[in-house]
């Protein structure tokens, strides 16, 4: 008997004890008497708490003290995770972020939601689109507006943009952000990184509106890089390629007539790379037969080229003189 009463006396300790530690927090649990708290009670007083801090949170929102209200929001979905209010709790959370301009935390706060609330979510196009506008107002924010009026560090918000595309590559948007992505490289002069971004598109979203643009952009780019290394074989053949493919798929486009300008003038710089190089061989090297390889190989290559006739007159001039000798 007495060990019986001595295990029934530990165990009242030992509650007394847990639920004490529990309680201590007055800011967020108590309501001024939590140590007399009992077994018998604390269920019941944990839906009361769980109601003071939900209606105190919202009556914050509604009062426009966000930093507050997103607190005690972060505070609700915290203690109790696995209620029913607790999925709109971590969306108001993000809500009041947004309010304060606190975008990126504003992402991670609907990112929540998506990683530990998706069978709750029953629009997963809203979640998308509340990240979709956090991450492009954090794109859009100025830093350091106290010196020159501040400045914006677009590429910090890549991170985002793909997260947001990780979450649903089939949304309906993701090849508009992938094309902020490679806009963003393009302003930063990361050509090849910006390349490797417009061919995504053009491979996975071949029926996207940005199709076409992104072929546009990638060339571009390509043009760019060319300006940067003007004598660059690589450079001028990757142009080219795409240049051609852009203009079998695409019959009607606003940029064609610059692409087909752009193709031209380098179909002329490659065919006078040759011509150049038969000249060498006819009037330096004095090597006959090589310059008349170098001419034919132009021509092959190159048949509408406006140095086709002269190459022409080239090799049969060519070809008389090793008749006489």
């Amino acid at each position: 008997m007495k060990n019986f009463q001595t295990i029934v006396l530990l165990y009242i300790i030992f509650y007394s004890f847990i639920s004490n530690a529990f309680f201590e927090d007055k800011n967020i649990f108590t309501d001024g008497d939590s140590k007399n708290k009992s077994f018998f009670n604390y269920f019941s007083d944990e839906k009361i708490q769980e109601d003071v801090i939900w209606n105190e949170a919202t009556k914050l929102f509604d009062e426009k003290k966000f930093k507050k209200a997103g607190i005690k929001f972060k505070t609700y979905y915290k203690n109790f995770p696995n209620n029913l209010n607790s999925y709109l709790a971590v969306l108001m959370h993000g809500h009041s972020l947004m309010e304060q301009e606190k975008f990126e935390e504003a992402f991670s706060a609907y990112q929540l939601c998506i990683d530990n609330y998706s069978n709750d979510i029953k629009d997963f196009d809203i979640i998308m689109e509340l990240q979709y506008k956090a991450a492009t107002s954090f794109m859009n924010k100025k830093r350091m507006t106290l010196i020159s009026g501040g400045y914006k560090s677009p590429e910090l918000a890549i991170p985002l943009f793909e997260k947001i595309i990780n979450n649903n590559p089939e949304w309906s948007k993701s090849s508009e952000l992938l094309f902020l992505i490679g806009e963003t490289h393009k302003e930063m002069e990361n050509y090849e990184e910006a390349i490797l971004v417009y061919k995504k598109i053009i491979y996975q979203y071949s029926n996207s509106l940005f199709y076409e643009k992104a072929f546009w952009k990638h060339i571009e780019c390509l043009n760019l890089l060319l300006k940067k290394y003007p004598n660059s074989s690589e450079m001028q053949d990757r142009l080219l390629n795409v240049s051609t493919i852009y203009l079998n798929n695409i019959k009607v486009s606003d940029n064609r007539a610059k692409i087909v300008k752009i193709r031209n003038n380098l179909y002329e710089v490659k065919a006078k790379k040759i011509f150049d190089q038969g000249e060498f061989y006819k009037n330096i090297m004095n090597n006959d037969k090589a310059a008349i390889l170098s001419f034919k190989s132009m021509i092959d290559n190159y048949p509408k080229s406006e140095l086709v006739s002269n190459a022409l007159i080239q090799i049969e001039y060519l070809e008389k003189k090793k008749i006489k000798e």
